[in-house]
């Protein structure tokens, strides 16, 4: 309401304005008029002007014309014109619709109005009269909501009235043509428009959602491609301004009808046999899909109609020809297709008499033969010519039967069988003679050959009458032939699994027959069989055992990068088997190598069947189940009846009469599939080859455990491996090199080395068929002579190398009275003196042995311990030694030779690859030897008590040796330095020196020398902190050893040029031997107190300590590397480079380890490492547990917290551990601060006391005052964080000091919360402390 008063008054003051405007411009023109005239006689007052002069008028009644503008006649007289007001239409807001007409009339106080006008201008289907005020509307489209000034005015004022209008669209009115729509899935279509009145419509929806796939439009159409079928109703709803308004429809998609059809048929008739899987009828259709279909009648018995009118089946019946109606529907319509069907009986096909082929002995043989054939039922049976008398034909059977009175030559028969599916013919010969064939035998019944390998001859003996024919059923496999008296001959060509042959030998008198088995073996398809579907295989971290396919009928299925068999398998008597190096292999499932094991599996069974697992696979179970196996599980060898194959392991625990049980079961026709490893079984066990449960079936299965391991990760390739990878082949191959020929072509020389060099290495000379050619062999190509003046070239000659394989496996397996000098023993390990004398001793040896425990893992820990004899086997004698019951079976060994390094991985070798040799005892007497001679010692395996053990040892040689504390100096001096053996020992309380007798023949201070040695040991000993230590550790000097100048390990080795000085006591015991302590530190470092990358760093502390201590040179003196400036710049140079955990190794982390000990002293060390023995304490077992466990340890016994400091070299020390020692003081004066480190400060304790409403007292302690760090405290309301200028206060403390430090804060205000931290700046960068906060009274 003031909105429009407010109008009003704007509309009154506008038209006063227009008004007084108008006045002026006319006052304006009649003085322009006056101007241009003479100016007229003005007359006063009331007068007028009459000729010329001004009179009085005369009075005259009033007239309507005598009033004046604002005047108004009203009662007989002029009275003023009063103001229109209170001006209305009767509403200030009309809405109207569109075609409507309204007349709006005024209403007002006070005389009429004589001007109307709007402001703004009235929309244009509003008319205003300008004299009455009257208001037509005659709308004709929507006009928004509007507000006009209406304004009525005379001479006496204004009045206005404000009109809001607006006008609205007629309400919605619509149609469509029907309320039920169709639509074809997939199709396009829509709707007509809907029929709409005269309006217009805002906005049209819908509700539901229309099906997928259809819209509506902006017209209110309907349409689209819909994707789902059904039917479903729907209100569409048309807005607009003046309301809505719905219609219901009900729109249902449906299918395009379909249009049955079946191509394969056309408009032709379907004949069909019966009992014959029909080729599946496939119906088509162009339209629709077909969802359901039927048939009118229902199709015959067997035949099946599918709800997409598919016909498949095998009819059962026979059915005349007629006509079935099928019909495929779908929601949009109905198809039919007349289907003429005929089924008819199968005809008669593969028709047989036997072999077709028969003679008989007139008068004698009975004829009785009926027919085999496949298809229907023969109705009727024929045959031309007509039989022989005696002989009748059953037109019913086809059977012919009788006896013939007469003989007649060879004729053939024709026989017709007849049923409605046609006629099938047969051929018969039929001979009538009078002789039979008899007395005929094969000279083997059971033959096996390799395919396209094995030339095949199995020679006949006949013993009756001439043969004129020889025939097979089945046909000999391909490649096989008969030659004209029944011998077979040929290379058989085709995989043929173990078949039985019935072979006939044929005459005019008749057939004798024989059988036999005949089988081709094909590698190469039983690999594709096993690898079907197979690229690769990973076993992830299972480390496998090779299985070393040594038998006739084996061969490998996986071999990986180095073409190590970790899976073969074998043909074992009429079975197969399957062997994995690991029984995580047998039964895995997923991935390819599940694929792999059922592939086995189906291989070794000969299909599918029912299979027993080992408790270990029931796992297995379900996977076997989808392949149609029927599984038995957690099935033991004695539980094999019923079973096609059987799933086991190789390490298992079974009996021996279970393994009978096994083979049996094997040879006899069945499947075995087996896995396990033995490389860790040898760790604690010996002979593999007949201990091994594995290995005891071995010479069965044709598959060997061996003791050395292969990847598990492998690519396969497309065709089957080498067959050279087998051994008999490659054994084969190598035979015909040396004999007969071929020569062994260059690019398989290698694959037959690998092959035959991994048997030789496992298998024991009982496994007849491996050694008996390789022995042959040797003995005519002879014995590789190999010496530090005839250096032999490891890899350069494959056949060279397999040829020495060979001898090797040969001298240490051969029994000793087989065994004769190698001729390169004379050059390694030494030729005894022809004239030496040979004795016959009793010798006791201490069979009390603990050894280390295994946390010395660079120590042979576990190692049998070596006792000496002081006696000496010469090469290729036998050496008899006699010893009690007590130690027969205990895995005491016999060793004959000290140089235990194994050479294999040499490139080049000064001498045999192993030469010692070692006989377990297993017998009271024992004939022992070595082809290249050697010490002999008594070996003990760890935590042995045996005693002192008295033995008898004859035919021997003595050898120098002395024994500290027992043989005086005039027994060495006088005798035992003389004695002859080329190899001599020197024994100290803690060290045991073999070396050349060459060298001690001149040694007259043993006692001295050896009294160093025993200081120097047991101060290795004392630094390691294992006392006491349970071994004499031993030093074996070597023409050549297996890695480095020395290396450590049961027995330590090293090469013989360093023997000259480690018997040298003067120079020993002044120059020291940096190597040899490093090495002899190795055998003290334990495993879990060794940090990552210090293998070759911590040993070094015993090397320091045994130069330093005992030898008395400084560091730089004991190694060059220990110079002062070899440090300082290494040290330097490892930080400069960020102090890299990744570079901390040998030489860098060494200067670590000795910073601590030159400032805690080497007592620290031995302390730390002490508490690693104890075998309550949990070891470390990754690297960042040995970082923290060495961390702590070593602050614990230094008394000072080192964690800084090993931070500073890189060490990830966690916090945790931190927290551990954070009790100790911080070593802050380490020699790393103000040279190549700086260090942050340590805060603790950060505390506030002394509260009050103004004051209060930060405290905190200094942990580690860090690197000339300067310390600032900040507080304020509020938390700055780590920016200073963030702070309200902020005030220098100065130099970090070590200890307790606070700072008094005043002017504080009262309760409220403050907040504040410590600044640290230094070198080392800025460091915050947390904040704190506390809140003031």
């Amino acid at each position: 309401m003031q909105e429009r008063s407010g109008l009003k008054i704007v509309m009154a003051t506008l038209l006063a304005i227009l008004v007084a405007s108008g006045s002026y411009v006319i006052t304006a023109n009649l003085n322009k008029i006056e101007d241009n005239k003479e100016k007229p006689i003005e007359c006063m007052g009331q007068q007028i002007l009459a000729q010329g002069v001004c009179v009085d008028p005369e009075p005259q009644p009033p007239q309507p014309e005598d009033c004046a503008a604002d005047q108004v006649w009203r009662d007989g007289n002029c009275q003023d014109i009063t103001a229109p007001q209170n001006l209305t239409y009767g509403a200030e807001v009309m809405q109207w619709t569109i075609g409507e007409i309204h007349t709006l009339t005024p209403s007002f106080d006070g005389d009429g109005p004589d001007s109307w006008m709007a402001y703004p201008d009235l929309p244009s289907f509003i008319s205003l009269n300008e004299n009455s005020g009257e208001i037509t509307v005659t709308p004709q489209a929507e006009h928004s909501s509007t507000t006009h000034a209406i304004i009525a005015s005379n001479s006496g004022g204004v009045s206005t009235t404000n009109l809001t209008i607006s006008v609205i669209n007629v309400q919605p009115m619509f149609s469509y043509p029907s309320p039920q729509w169709t639509f074809i899935l997939g199709y396009f279509g829509e709707l007509p428009l809907p029929i709409i009145g005269e309006m217009s419509i805002d906005n049209w929806d819908i509700t539901p959602e229309l099906p997928q796939g259809l819209v509506i439009d902006s017209n209110g159409r309907i349409g689209g491609t819909a994707t789902v079928l059904g039917s479903t109703n729907h209100s569409v709803i048309a807005t607009n301004s003046g309301g809505s308004a719905s219609a219901e429809i009900q729109i249902t998609v449906v299918d395009e009808a379909p249009s049955l059809w079946y191509a394969a048929l056309g408009n032709s008739a379907l004949t069909l046999s019966k009992g014959i899987a029909m080729q599946p009828l496939m119906a088509t259709s162009s339209q629709g899909p077909v969802i359901t279909c039927n048939s009118q009648p229902q199709l015959p018995p067997g035949l099946e109609l599918a709800t997409n009118c598919n016909i498949e089946g095998i009819a059962t019946v026979l059915h005349n020809q007629s006509n079935f109606l099928i019909t495929g529907s779908n929601s949009g319509g109905t198809s039919q297709y007349n289907l003429t069907l005929t089924i008819n009986d199968q005809p008669l096909s593969n028709i047989l008499y036997g072999v077709g082929n028969y003679t008989f002995a007139k008068q004698v043989d009975a004829v009785d033969i009926e027919p085999s054939y496949d298809g229907g039922v023969a109705l009727l049976w024929e045959i031309q010519p007509q039989l022989p008398t005696g002989i009748s034909f059953n037109q019913s059977s086809g059977a012919i039967t009788g006896t013939a009175l007469d003989v007649n030559s060879t004729a053939t028969y024709t026989i017709f069988a007849n049923n409605t599916g046609g006629t099938g013919m047969a051929s018969l010969t039929l001979t009538f003679v009078d002789i039979t064939p008899s007395a005929i035998s094969y000279a083997s019944t059971d033959i096996i050959v390799e395919s396209n390998q094995s030339y095949l001859q199995i020679n006949i003996s006949n013993l009756g009458d001439t043969v004129d024919t020889w025939q097979s059923y089945p046909t000999l496999p391909s490649g096989l032939n008969f030659s004209s008296d029944g011998i077979i001959f040929g290379n058989a060509n085709t995989r043929v699994p173990r078949t039985n042959y019935t072979i006939y030998a044929n005459n005019s008198g008749g057939s004798f027959e024989l059988q036999i088995n005949i089988t081709v073996h094909d590698f190469d398809t039983d690999w594709s069989m096993i690898t079907d579907g197979v690229t690769s295989v990973d076993y992830g971290s299972s480390r496998p055992s090779l299985i070393l396919p040594f038998g006739q009928w084996s061969f490998p299925i996986l071999s990986d990068w180095d073409q190590r068999p970790i899976a073969s398998a074998a043909y074992a008597g009429q079975g197969r088997v399957v062997g994995y190096g690991h029984e995580s292999f047998v039964a895995k499932s997923s991935g390819p190598e599940m694929t792999l094991s059922i592939n086995a599996m189906k291989w070794a069974c000969d299909g599918v069947g029912t299979i027993g697992l080992w408790s270990d696979f029931n796992h297995f179970e379900d996977e076997l189940v989808a392949e149609g196996f029927t599984v038995l599980t957690s099935v033991t060898p004695d539980q094999l009846a019923g079973l096609d194959c059987y799933v086991g392991e190789f390490w298992n625990g079974w009996s021996d009469a279970q393994n009978l049980k096994i083979e049996t079961f094997l040879t006899s026709g069945h499947g075995l599939i087996l896995g396990g490893h033995s490389w860790y079984w040898s760790y604690s066990n010996s002979d593999v080859a007949h201990d091994y449960p594995g290995n005891k079936i071995a010479p069965t299965t044709g598959l060997f455990v061996s003791s050395h391991s292969g990847s598990v990760q492998l690519t396969l390739g497309t065709t089957a491996p080498d067959r050279l990878l087998r051994t008999i082949p490659a054994i084969t191959a190598l035979q015909n090199h040396f004999t007969t020929g071929p020569l062994i072509a260059t690019s398989d020389a290698p694959t037959i080395e690998k092959t035959i060099s991994r048997s030789t290495a496992m298998l024991t000379l009982d496994f007849n068929n491996f050694w008996t050619p390789l022995r042959e062999m040797v003995n005519s190509t002879g014995w590789t002579q190999i010496s530090d003046n005839s250096e032999y070239d490891l890899g350069a000659d494959p056949i060279d190398d397999v040829l020495l394989a060979i001898e090797e496996g040969l001298y240490l397996r051969l029994p000793a009275n087989q065994l004769s000098a190698h001729p390169s023993s004379s050059d390694f390990p030494g030729a005894v003196p022809i004239n030496a004398p040979r004795v016959s001793l009793n010798v006791t040896v201490n069979g009390n042995y603990i050894g280390l425990p295994s946390g010395f893992g660079y120590a042979g820990a576990r190692s049998h311990g070596m006792m000496g004899t002081g006696l000496y086997a010469a090469a290729g004698e036998v050496v008899n030694i006699t010893v009690p019951t007590s130690i027969v079976d205990q895995n005491v060994r016999i060793q004959i030779g000290a140089h235990s390094d194994s050479l294999w991985n040499k490139d080049k070798l000064d001498r045999h690859p192993k030469v010692h040799r070692i006989w377990t005892i297993d017998s009271t007497t024992m004939q022992v030897g070595n082809t290249f001679g050697g010490l002999i010692y008594i070996t003990f395996p760890p935590d042995s008590t045996f005693g002192m053990t008295n033995i008898t040892i004859e035919n021997a040689v003595q050898s120098p040796r002395y024994i500290a504390g027992v043989t005086t100096a005039q027994q060495w001096n006088n005798t035992e330095k003389n004695y002859p053996a080329p190899w001599a020992e020197i024994e100290g309380q803690f060290f045991i020196l073999t070396v050349p007798s060459s060298e001690i023949r001149n040694l007259d201070n043993t006692a001295e020398l050896m009294n160093w040695w025993d200081t120097a040991l047991q101060m290795e000993h004392n630094l390691s902190g294992y006392l006491p230590w349970t071994r004499v550790e031993r030093a074996v000097f070597d023409i050549q050893i297996s890695a480095g100048w020395m290396h450590s390990g049961y027995p330590f080795m090293a090469h013989t040029v360093s023997v000259a000085n480690v018997v040298n006591l003067s120079h020993i015991s002044t120059q020291g031997d940096w190597g040899l302590f490093h090495e002899l530190g190795h055998n003290h470092q334990w495993m879990s107190a060794t940090l990552p990358g210090n293998t070759e760093t911590t040993c070094n502390l015993f090397s320091a300590y045994i130069m330093t201590e005992l030898v008395g040179v400084d560091l730089g003196a004991g190694h060059g590397a220990m110079s002062n400036s070899s440090r300082e710049t290494r040290t330097e140079t490892y930080f400069n480079a960020g102090s890299q955990i990744s570079q901390w190794s040998v030489w860098t982390a060494l200067e670590t380890h000795m910073m601590i000990q030159e400032q805690f002293g080497w007592q620290v060390y031995t302390s730390a490492f002490s508490q690693y023995y104890n075998s309550s304490l949990t070891q470390p077992t990754n690297d960042a547990q040995e970082y923290n466990s060495w961390a702590a340890r070593i602050s614990n016994e230094t008394g000072m917290n080192l964690i800084p400091f090993l931070r500073a070299w890189g060490l990830p020390i966690d916090d945790a551990t931190f927290a551990t020692v954070d009790h100790l003081p911080v070593w802050n004066n380490d020699p790393l601060r103000g040279w190549v480190h700086d260090y942050p400060s340590i805060l603790q304790n950060l505390s506030v006391s002394n509260i009050t409403s103004s004051s209060s007292t930060l405290q905190w302690d200094n942990y580690d005052n860090g690197t000339d760090v300067s310390q600032t405290i900040c507080w304020g309301l509020f938390d700055g964080a780590t920016t200073k200028s963030a702070w309200t206060t902020c005030s220098s403390q100065g130099l970090a000091i070590v200890g307790s430090e606070q700072k008094d804060l005043t002017g504080l205000a009262t309760s409220s919360t403050y907040y504040w931290r410590v600044l640290g700046e230094g070198a080392s960068g800025d460091h915050w402390s947390d904040a704190q906060s506390f809140s003031t009274n």
